[in-house]
């Protein structure tokens, strides 16, 4: 087994568990591996600009349409202004008895 292989720690851990004499003989894992750099792909430059997946569109918690969230959802502020929720004072939605 070698040092980089994914379950050579557990394997280590689980070994010195069972003898703590182990721990003289075995190699302990690193603690933090730098990645090996491929032979075959160019190193990535730190300028480079790296694709992200598209962001998925704002969903509203209170009325569930795409487009704007809670703080910009008129049927919300529709309830607030009839008294049938509140805003605290971070701005979250509650019912107007605190809860």
């Amino acid at each position: 087994m070698s040092l980089n292989d994914p379950d050579y720690s557990l394997l280590y851990y689980q070994a010195i568990k069972m003898d703590p004499d182990a721990a003289k003989v075995i190699c302990p894992p690193a603690l933090h591996s730098a990645p090996f750099p491929s032979s075959t792909a160019p190193p990535i430059s730190p300028n480079s600009s790296q694709a992200h997946p598209p962001r998925k569109p704002i969903v509203c918690f209170g009325c569930g349409v795409t487009g704007h969230g809670l703080d910009n959802c008129n049927a919300i502020n529709d309830l607030v202004k009839k008294g049938l929720l509140a805003r605290d004072d971070n701005h979250q939605v509650i019912y107007p008895n605190g809860q």
